[in-house]
Formats: structure tokens, sequence, C-alpha cells
């Protein structure tokens, strides 16, 4: 009874182990797609009320894409490998 339980506990470590490591592709997938969801929703432009101005290429672009690439890296952590 011993060694069967021993067996089980080793096989289910296994599909743990499997099912983990097909889990991160699924995972990393799913990072690629928010990082590309978000630099895709960053703004190109900024209205300037105090101008009356559209501002291209601005920090706040910028600011957005660090900020994607930074929960990007954050997810990837959190993927097991």
């Amino acid at each position: 009874m011993k060694n069967l339980t021993l067996t089980i506990f080793l096989c289910l470590l296994f599909l743990a182990g499997f099912t983990g490591r097909a889990w991160s592709m699924d995972c990393l997938d799913a990072c690629q797609s928010g990082l590309t969801a978000c630099e895709r929703d960053c703004p190109r432009s900024v209205y300037d009320s105090e101008s009356g101005k559209t501002l291209q290429r601005t920090d706040a672009e910028r600011l957005c894409q660090q900020a994607c690439s930074s929960g990007h890296a954050a997810c990837q952590r959190d993927c097991r490998f």
C-alpha cells in the first residue's frame, strides 16, 4: 500500500509539472497579448486644453509604453516554468 501511494504521488507530481510547463506557454502568450493590447491603447497624441492644440509624440505616449513594458515584465515573472 505504501508503494502504491508513493507511485500515485509521483505520477501526480509528474502531471503537475507537465501541465505547469504547458500553462507557462499559455501564460507567456497571454502576457504578450496583454502587452500588444496595452501598447495599442497608448495615446499617440494628447490634446492640450491650454493651447487648444493636439500635441504629437508626447511624454504621455512614452510613459504609457513604459507602463505596458513594466506590466509585461511582471506578468512574465508570474508565469511558472
